[in-house]
């Protein structure tokens, strides 16, 4: 057996066989064991690749492993739980929001799922974003400076709500850059 874990029953295994033989490829996380019994995850893609008989086929599969980051996402996640805050972690480059806690799902009015790729200023009212930008650039130019910040974010429903940001918190993850916010209302 080439990919074996515990941690996936037979339907995960049927749907992947599935996938394969009906569309020719599959994506996505497993969890894999190495020879000495610790398991790892990868990020995988298997692609089947018939013969010039159109009956023979041999299977591509390239991958990577992402333990570490999923471990870091537990952990992440864990904390926001643990916190009474809204929390959005962005990349700085993009200015795109990678991670969202519970806590902001409520305070912005919208599901964790719905947040994650949203451009940040997409969540602030057009009056406050000079403000802001203004601000986070002042916090960017001193990367351990922690700035504060009272303005207005938009929630869902179209309201805006008065809130105190915590910014200037940066860390490198795999060659990327983020920050994150914590928002107080």
């Amino acid at each position: 057996r080439l990919l074996a874990s515990d941690r996936h029953d037979q339907a995960f295994f049927q749907a992947l066989w599935q996938a394969l033989q009906q569309q020719g490829r599959w994506q996505g996380e497993i969890w894999n064991q190495r020879a000495d019994g610790s398991q790892y995850a990868l990020q995988l893609a298997i692609h089947r690749q018939m013969g010039p008989d159109g009956k023979h086929c041999q299977y591509v599969a390239i991958g990577h492993e992402v333990t570490a980051y999923l471990e870091a996402n537990a952990q992440l996640q864990a904390l926001f739980a643990s916190l009474p805050d809204a929390i959005l972690v962005a990349d700085d480059l993009t200015q795109r929001i990678v991670s969202a806690s519970p806590q902001a799902e409520q305070l912005f009015g919208r599901p964790c799922d719905e947040l994650l790729d949203l451009p940040i200023a997409s969540l602030h009212p057009l009056s406050e974003l000079a403000k802001i930008t203004h601000e986070l650039d002042k916090g960017n130019s001193q990367q351990h400076e922690v700035r504060l910040l009272e303005t207005r974010i938009r929630h869902a429903s179209g309201h805006e709500v008065e809130v105190e940001i915590s910014s200037g918190h940066h860390f490198q993850l795999h060659g990327r850059s983020y920050h994150v916010g914590v928002f107080r209302d």
